[in-house]
């Protein structure tokens, strides 16, 4: 079956294994359990990769591919886990806008939204008609609805936030190998 995988510029993944284009690749580790030894991970589409990538991996400056695999085990609805992958071909990486961000965060908190004044203002935004600030805040409601908005609201600042620190913490240990190769 056709999936999505993301490696690293020297086609490494977690744990640091190397990847090569069209060999398959068996999970070693005992078990059948998500983010273990025991199995490889997977996603559905590019863009859910590309989303995820921020709280799975965390690979800077991914590389996308398309990917085959065998054995499906398990799907938590974000991503998915197998005993066995190809990497077929690299794709493009798509730009994700922070207006694309926003909307995925809309879609995603809709789905377990009660209908009300958040339900009818996320319709207006998804569908264009007003994404001002104001509507946002006007549409917050109750405290569980505001934390939704104001979530959907901020999901590129927080994204930004988490750019910038790990470049911080980048730029920290260059610094420190730097010195430490002078000492």
């Amino acid at each position: 079956m056709l999936r999505y995988k993301l490696t690293t510029q020297k086609m490494d993944t977690h744990s640091c294994f190397r990847w090569a284009v069209g060999e398959w690749v068996e999970a070693k580790g005992p078990g059948d359990k998500p983010c273990t030894s025991g199995v490889l991970h997977y996603y559905d589409g590019p863009y859910l990769a590309l989303m995820f990538n921020l709280i799975h991996a965390d690979v800077e400056n991914p590389r996308l591919w398309e990917i085959e695999t065998e054995n499906e085990i398990g799907h938590d609805g974000l991503k998915g886990w197998c005993k066995r992958q190809r990497l077929i071909k690299e794709l493009p990486v798509p730009a994700i806008t922070n207006e694309q961000r926003v909307e995925f965060a809309i879609r995603c908190a809709y789905r377990v939204s009660e209908p009300g004044a958040w339900r009818e203002w996320a319709d207006h935004w998804l569908a264009g008609i007003d994404r001002s600030p104001k509507a946002a805040l006007a549409a917050a409601g109750p405290a569980p609805t505001r934390s939704v908005a104001r979530a959907a609201a901020w999901a590129a600042a927080a994204e930004a936030a988490w750019a910038a620190a790990r470049a911080a913490a980048r730029a920290a240990r260059a610094a420190a190998e730097a010195e430490a190769a002078w000492a």
